[in-house]
């Protein structure tokens, strides 16, 4: 690849942090391409055949289990989910009628997760699939494998959470595209009855960790206003409404707490964050010409704050004035480099290229893990793991491994020329190879500087934890 003058950071994996608890080995899936098959591979080399006619894998694999996820693959000109394990695929089945996947599926506008809590997962295009905005969207069932129809039209960007109990589902949906009305929906999982609980002509609406509290957004006439819609108590209430001789207060959910900032603000600037126990925390902003909007926010275990903005972050404390942390480290389309959970993220200690000193940050405590300072005019991908995070660099072969467990950061050899992408609990890491002949993939144990060979003629297919859009 040539090198640009831009910084591009892919998040390839997402994995929450905490340890697997292994029970049996760690499957993965591969495609091979000439043959058209589907295989799955074992971290000790078993590899099983499980379907014929694959003619392409569509996005990432959605991980249920150490030897379970759930794939969208295309099978000549039919889209279907499937239901992998280490040694079956089973094409799951339609519990009612809905229109086939295929429509949807280009290689522009793929299906996402939105949510998940087992056994449920909802599925929906990345974007809208007509000039209307509909988004359709589909429950699936894990414990039956069959697979619903949900709605015609799901909010993009934000549209789903189950309750903490999960036996409930609510869910946003939006008619007659941007401008249009918003309601907001609540599907029993164990009866499927379904029920309207708020309704609003316009604007836009997020909640909570577990949707029990709805923040609903409108603007008519030039006045804005933010309502909190509490569904157990079914309260409605109006929070703000904005003064047209007043600059706008924006108000935003993170986790539970509920925060509020004026974007044009440039001089003695606050966010207030308020608890869902009625805790009020007032934070000092750090100044910006012209003001702006912040897009990332993390709560650290001490009350800390930290904010993103456009270009740059920022830790936030009540009694300290902020505290610069660094630049933002992506290309001209921020691509991210955050983890899942945004617990980890890259900065830069610079804004414009080359930015020499890059490095992850862990933002719960926040600590500096990993800093890097060789080569910064090359570009390199992060893959975030359970057990720490990889580093590949696009012009070289300088891979690291950094482990949260061992706090410490290990060079792999540059003579393995791969590109590595799952860590595993005993330390040893998987990676990938190519030639102009075959495709390989590997597991390298840093402990012995041995190599094992696993598959070989499969593309390693890539996949997502599904836990980490428990209550998202």
């Amino acid at each position: 690849m040539p090198k640009i003058l831009t910084v591009i950071v892919l998040l390839v994996f997402v994995f929450p942090i905490f340890a697997r608890e292994i029970t049996s080995p760690v499957w993965n899936w591969g495609w091979d391409s000439q043959r058209q098959e589907l295989l799955a591979y074992s971290e000790n080399g078993d590899v099983n055949h499980l379907l014929n006619n694959v003619t392409e894998v569509i996005d990432n694999i959605w991980r249920i289990s150490e030897n379970r996820g759930i794939a969208l693959i295309r099978s000549s000109d039919q889209v279907l989910l499937y239901s992998i394990t280490d040694k079956t695929a089973q094409k799951l089945l339609s519990e009612i009628s809905f229109p086939a996947l295929a429509p949807f599926i280009t290689r522009q506008n793929g299906i996402g997760l939105e949510a998940y809590y087992y056994p449920y997962m909802v599925l929906a295009p990345w974007q809208s699939i007509d000039k209307e905005g509909a988004r359709p969207a589909f429950l699936v069932n894990l414990t039956t494998n069959t697979v619903g129809y949900l709605n015609d039209s799901v909010e993009t960007g934000f549209c789903c959470r189950f309750t903490q109990d999960g036996h409930s589902l609510r869910y946003l949906t939006r008619v007659g595209g941007y401008g249009g009305s918003i309601t907001l929906h609540e599907r029993s999982l164990d009866t499927n009855s379904e029920k309207v609980l708020y309704t609003q002509t316009s604007g836009h609406a997020e909640s909570d960790t577990n949707g029990d509290r709805w923040l609903f957004y409108q603007q008519e006439n030039d006045i804005s206003q933010y309502r909190i819609f509490d569904v157990p108590n079914g309260r409605d209430e109006l929070i703000y409404k904005r003064d047209p001789n007043e600059y706008y207060t924006y108000y935003q959910f993170v986790g539970d707490d509920l925060i509020s900032y004026k974007p044009p603000c440039e001089a003695s600037c606050t966010l207030e964050l308020r608890t869902a126990d009625g805790k009020i925390f007032s934070y000092p902003l750090p100044y910006l010409h012209g003001g702006g909007s912040l897009y990332e926010f993390y709560r650290s275990s001490d009350n800390k704050l930290a904010i993103g903005r456009l270009t740059d972050y920022w830790l936030l404390s009540v009694a300290n004035a902020p505290e610069f942390m660094g630049y933002d480290y992506s290309d001209s389309a921020h691509l991210s480099s955050t983890s899942g959970d945004s617990r980890f993220t890259v900065i830069s200690d610079t804004e414009l290229y080359p930015q020499t000193r890059r490095m992850i940050i862990d933002w719960k405590m926040p600590e500096i893990l990993l800093t890097v300072t060789q080569d910064p005019d090359v570009l390199f991908e992060i893959t975030y793991d359970n057990e720490g995070f990889l580093i590949n660099p696009l012009d070289n072969h300088k891979a690291l491994i950094y482990s949260y467990a061992k706090r410490e950061a290990l060079a792999l050899p540059e003579s393995l020329q791969g590109t590595f992408f799952d860590i595993l609990p005993d330390g040893s890491i998987l990676y990938r190879t190519s030639t102009d002949s075959t495709f390989q993939i590997s597991r390298y144990f840093p402990q012995t500087n041995q190599i094992k060979i696993l598959a070989e003629g499969l593309v390693n297919i890539p996949t997502i934890d599904a836990i980490n859009y428990l209550h998202q």
